[in-house]
């Protein structure tokens, strides 16, 4: 029994080697593709970067109960949405709200493989172009030595003036709101975060209902206090207008009306952490 154990042993390790020899198996590739992680952070990381830089795949390993392998995958891009590089625009919420979701395959036994696959409403190349096209439209702005509410009204101006709201809901992007000039909501959201942020301002992205259906506005930090700001309903329907709207800029929560956070910033922590103002800015 040892002798035909050991024939069989051999003859794996004889069709391994001719695998290796005729380059059938490519170990760069396999090193690349799949990060053997020793704690959940690094884990964590790894999956941070592959959606900050677009990356459409991405593997890592997990060891640990099969069971709590999806909960695990779901933990893990959970995590990395809430990494603010303060050297990055690219990740925290414009990343989240780029991103569309992932399907995940597992694989293996006792050392498994979580195999992603992320989808995005913007590739890496269009985030690219929004970080170069940002950078121009900021120095045309000439914000330098500007009062933090005047860098937000020039930004607020500069987005409905130059943007007309996509009807057919078919982009939803930054990308296309700078590139077409036409987006949605999250699009208008996701141009206000990426200025703001630029800008040497705190801002967030926030989604919720708006008059009933799915929203996405900002809150932005002006002299120790948080408010409300809707780019997207200040633009007037056809965009090009020469009269700017203010009727959601810079409002406390009493004067933001038909607006509905989701419950994530809702909660105490939430509301702790982002100060809002009690009173809208005159």
């Amino acid at each position: 029994m040892k002798r035909i154990c050991f024939y069989i042993v051999c003859m794996f390790a004889v069709f391994f080697l001719i695998l290796l020899y005729t380059g059938e198996i490519d170990f760069s590739s396999i090193a690349q593709s799949i990060h053997i992680v020793p704690s959940k952070e690094d884990a964590v990381q790894v999956v941070y970067d592959a959606i900050k830089t677009g990356e459409t795949t991405k593997a890592v390993s997990y060891i640990g109960k099969r069971q709590r392998i999806s909960a695990y995958a779901s933990e893990l891009v959970k995590e990395a949405f809430k990494i603010d590089d303060p050297v990055t625009s690219d990740d925290f919420d414009y990343m989240l709200n780029k991103y569309r979701g992932y399907t995940a395959y597992i694989k293996g036994f006792g050392i498994y493989t979580i195999h992603y696959e992320f989808e995005y409403s913007e590739t890496a190349a269009q985030t690219k172009w929004v970080n170069q096209k940002v950078q121009q439209i900021l120095k045309k702005l000439k914000l330098e030595d500007k009062s933090e509410y005047e860098k937000v009204k020039k930004i607020h101006d500069y987005i409905i003036e130059h943007t007309s709201y996509d009807l057919t809901v078919k982009f939803n992007s930054a990308y296309e709101g700078l590139r077409s000039n036409a987006t949605a909501c999250q699009g208008y959201a996701n141009m206000a975060y990426k200025m703001f942020t630029e800008a040497g301002l705190d801002c967030r992205v926030i989604t919720g209902v708006g008059n009933g259906i799915s929203h996405a506005w900002n809150i932005v930090k002006i002299k120790d206090m948080w408010y409300n700001i809707d780019c997207t309903w200040d633009d007037p329907v056809g965009g090009g207008s020469r009269n700017n709207h203010y009727d959601f800029f810079l409002k406390s929560e009493n004067d933001f009306g038909k607006h509905e956070r989701d419950e994530e910033y809702r909660t105490i922590e939430f509301n702790e952490k982002y100060n809002m103002t009690e009173h809208s800015w005159k």
